[in-house]
C-alpha cells in the first residue's frame, strides 16, 4: 500500500526502489465508506509496470567507405541490445568533431545492424559516425567511432600550363677506324733476258 489519502484528481506519484516489474490496482471508497474489494495475494494487478532505466547496449563494429560501383557510400555496421528496444530504435548521425555536434543522416531505422548511408558530395572528408538505439522507457545508448573516418571523394584535376623546349649540347663520340694491315713486303727478283738459243741434239755414243 502507498497511500491512505491519494488525490482525488491525481497523479499519484510512486516511488519503488528499484528496476523492475511492478503490478499495481486501486481500491476505490465513496464518502460513506462503501469500498471495492481490496487485492488478495495471487489476485491479478490492475496495470503492470516495468521500471527500466538501463540504456541500450550499443556497439559500432564496422564503418566502411564504399569501393568500385559503390563509391561515395558508407557502409555503417553495430549491434544494439535491450530487453525492450522500440521497433524502430536507431539513429545514425556524424559530426566533424567527436563531441559534436551531431547531425543525424538516418533517423527511426530498423535495428537490422547495418546501413549504407549515399554521402552528399561535398560532405568534409573527415568525420565521426555516432549510433544511437532508444528502449521504450526512453534509455538511450550510444557509441562513437573512436577516430575519425577520412573519404575524399573529390576527383583530383590538372591542367597543363604550358610546354617547354630544353636545349641540351650534342655529344659526339668518335670510333677510331680498325688501322690496315701494312702491305707485305716482298724480295725484288733479278731477271736476266737470255737471247734465243739453239739447242744440238747428239746422239749417244
Amino acid at each position: 500500500r502507498y497511500s491512505n489519502e491519494p488525490p482525488p484528481d491525481g497523479p499519484l506519484v510512486v516511488h519503488v526502489a528499484e528496476e523492475g516489474r511492478y503490478g499495481f490496482s486501486i481500491v476505490v471508497r465513496n464518502g460513506v465508506g462503501m469500498a471495492s474489494p481490496a487485492p488478495k495475494a495471487g489476485d491479478e494487478a490492475q496495470v503492470w509496470v516495468v521500471v527500466d532505466e538501463t540504456k541500450p547496449t550499443v556497439n559500432l563494429t564496422r564503418v566502411t567507405p564504399g569501393t568500385g560501383t559503390n563509391v561515395g557510400t558508407l557502409n555503417v555496421e553495430w549491434t544494439a541490445t535491450d530487453e525492450r528496444l522500440t521497433c524502430k530504435p536507431v539513429t545514425l548521425s556524424v559530426a566533424t568533431k567527436k563531441d559534436g555536434p551531431y547531425t543525424p543522416f538516418a533517423t527511426a531505422i530498423e535495428n537490422t545492424g547495418r546501413y549504407v548511408w549515399h554521402m552528399p558530395r561535398e560532405h568534409p572528408y573527415s568525420f565521426f559516425i555516432r549510433v544511437e538505439a532508444a528502449d521504450k522507457a526512453g534509455n538511450v545508448g550510444q557509441a562513437t567511432t573512436p577516430e575519425p573516418i577520412r573519404i575524399d571523394l573529390t576527383r583530383p584535376k590538372g591542367t597543363i600550363t604550358g610546354v617547354g623546349c630544353e636545349k641540351k649540347s650534342a655529344s659526339l663520340t668518335v670510333i677510331p677506324a680498325p688501322a690496315e694491315k701494312p702491305a707485305k713486303e716482298t724480295t725484288p727478283v733479278n731477271t736476266t733476258v737470255i737471247p734465243n738459243l739453239n739447242f744440238i741434239t747428239m746422239p749417244d755414243r
